[in-house]
């Protein structure tokens, strides 16, 4: 708990910037939540009297934005996941996305890749590193010498220096 911290509490004041949008939380006169993605920010109104402290709202205001970085991340990683193998020679089985809350990616032994959502968190160099290294896990089924040696490969000699930088984001 001490190394993951709970994320503040999401409200009208919350500033948040993903891979592709801005959250914009608000208030207003209408009576429901509603949610509407448009020219780079997701917009999340809120009736005038929510509490932001109640833990429904929370649980609301959290599916709501769950379900905009999973649109996101179906739109695009998979496609970017596709262009790096392509571009590094790798090959991969499949691409699924879920809502992990431990892990950023994994590769099975048939070389399908799973993706968290909450990569869309993540500034594109730190996606595009996750990418790789589960690209990696298509030819090096571990975390060996030649793992790291083809994840320098692939990263211009900045694994661990990425790797430090993830290990600083945490997960949905």
């Amino acid at each position: 708990l001490a190394k993951h911290p709970a994320r503040p509490l999401l409200t009208d004041e919350t500033e948040m910037q993903t891979a592709t949008f801005r959250l914009h939380i608000f208030r207003t006169d209408r009576a429901n939540f509603y949610m509407k993605l448009e020219g780079g920010i997701l917009h999340i109104a809120c009736p005038a009297q929510t509490d932001f402290a109640d833990e429904r709202v929370q649980k609301l205001l959290k599916d709501l934005l769950e379900q905009a970085l999973r649109h996101e991340a179906r739109r695009l990683l998979p496609t970017r996941l596709l262009d790096l193998a392509s571009r590094h020679g790798f090959t991969c089985t499949g691409v699924k996305i879920f809502n992990s809350k431990s892990h950023w990616g994994s590769c099975t032994p048939r070389r399908s890749i799973n993706l968290s959502l909450s990569l869309m968190l993540l500034p594109w160099p730190l996606i595009d590193y996750v990418l790789l290294h589960e690209l990696c896990h298509t030819i090096e089924m571990n975390h060996s010498d030649r793992f790291w040696a083809l994840m320098d490969k692939v990263t211009d000699g900045k694994a661990l220096e990425l790797r430090k930088e993830l290990k600083k984001h945490h997960m949905l």
